[in-house]
């Protein structure tokens, strides 16, 4: 019961959020949205294309995926 609370709150926030939003859908040209409140845009959500940060190597669990994934050959990316 409290997860189905919590998406509706979420749901009724977003309902909030978009009444002020622009569609450019019925616009001719681009318009500006924020799609997330302003606490959170200076938030990272994303690792940008090569970021390890916060990754780790696991040998053990790469050679298990090169001999069941990727027919016995060694991963390309391999340091």
């Amino acid at each position: 019961m409290g997860r189905s609370i919590a998406i509706t709150q979420t749901i009724g926030r977003l309902c909030c959020l978009s009444q002020a939003a622009n569609h450019n859908v019925i616009d001719r040209h681009p318009v500006h949205n924020r799609y997330l409140p302003a606490e959170l845009e200076s938030e990272k959500f994303l690792l940008k294309e090569g970021d390890m940060s916060g990754k780790r190597w696991d040998e053990e669990a790469l050679v298990a995926w090169e001999a069941a994934e990727n027919g016995g050959e060694r991963w390309e990316g391999r340091i």
